[in-house]
């Protein structure tokens, strides 16, 4: 059984969501999805927090003991659940001082409430780029302010574009260099018509150049109706800050469950742009639109 096997086994066991074990952690759902499915691999400091979490040797976590033998060398039961839990709380805080001391001046991580909240500078998502000149940035979706709630609270009521679990308010992209420099910081506010922005949970941000010029590009979206999402599409320009690159609001009703996503093309289409496919209800058929880059405008158009 592989690593991810065992986490996921484990978290199943227990009755416990990627959602919950993510906020545990301090990490994202994705990054829970990614070693589960061993497509990345927990830093040895999140696999000693699994270890306190699921109440196991971390040799029996990783694999690197059969279990037989771990029972094998245990003290009777009580001194070893004794021992366990204090070495647990050891652990949790030297890691938690470990935190405090390393923390940067980005979006604190906060653990809302079962039914609502008032949250500030909450991280949504965020992924991994590089810059022309090979420093490594983070391109990061924050709330600024806003509030946390779900279909339990009492005032919750249901419609086009709330969701079971949402997360509204003004929202910002920042650009962060890895040894804590904000390079940038982008206020989405008037992008989708001034209105609050609302996620359904965190958001896994997806990059692509789609014009071929070492800048890549990426997209958050928004609910446009029962049947499209609305994305704005932006760039990561050389300097580390984010400019947009499409004059309009782009429809797409391939996932209605991304709020970022990479468009698809054609092999006519690389490096020159995207395609999309969006239903129209006024017609009941799927319509395409491609987009093309228009190097003297510096964005990219619809075509046609």
């Amino acid at each position: 059984m592989t690593l991810g096997s065992r986490v996921k086994k484990l978290r199943r066991e227990r009755g416990l969501t990627q959602e919950y074990l993510a906020e545990r952690l301090h990490v994202t759902r994705q990054a829970v999805s990614k070693w589960e499915n061993d497509r990345a691999q927990p830093s040895m400091e999140k696999l000693l927090e699994l270890s306190a979490l699921f109440e196991i040797p971390l040799p029996q976590l990783t694999g690197t003991a059969a279990p037989s033998a771990m029972e094998a060398v245990r003290p009777p039961k009580p001194i070893w659940k004794l021992l366990f839990f204090l070495t647990a709380a050891l652990l949790a805080a030297v890691l938690l001082l470990w935190r405090l001391s390393v923390r940067t001046p980005s979006a604190e991580s906060v653990s809302p409430g079962p039914v609502y909240e008032r949250l500030s500078d909450r991280l949504l998502g965020e992924e991994l780029s590089h810059l022309p000149d090979g420093r490594s940035v983070w391109i990061r979706l924050v709330m600024r302010e806003g509030e946390y709630f779900t279909e339990d609270w009492e005032e919750y009521l249901p419609g086009g574009g709330i969701y079971p679990i949402n997360y509204r308010g003004s929202y910002r992209l920042e650009v962060w260099e890895e040894s804590g420099k904000c390079l940038d910081s982008y206020r989405l506010d008037g992008d989708f018509g001034g209105d609050p922005l609302n996620f359904p949970g965190e958001v896994d941000i997806g990059l692509f150049d789609y014009n071929w010029d070492g800048l890549p590009e990426f997209t958050i979206g928004q609910y446009g109706s029962s049947s499209i999402l609305l994305y704005r599409l932006y760039t990561l320009g050389g300097d580390g800050t984010i400019h947009p690159s499409c004059p309009e609001l782009i429809g797409d009703s391939s996932n209605r469950d991304a709020f970022s996503i990479v468009f698809p093309r054609r092999k006519e289409e690389e490096g020159k742009g995207f395609h999309t496919f969006w239903w129209n209800n006024a017609a009941g058929s799927m319509e395409e639109t491609a987009y093309r880059w228009e190097a003297q405008a510096g964005q990219f158009l619809a075509a046609g």
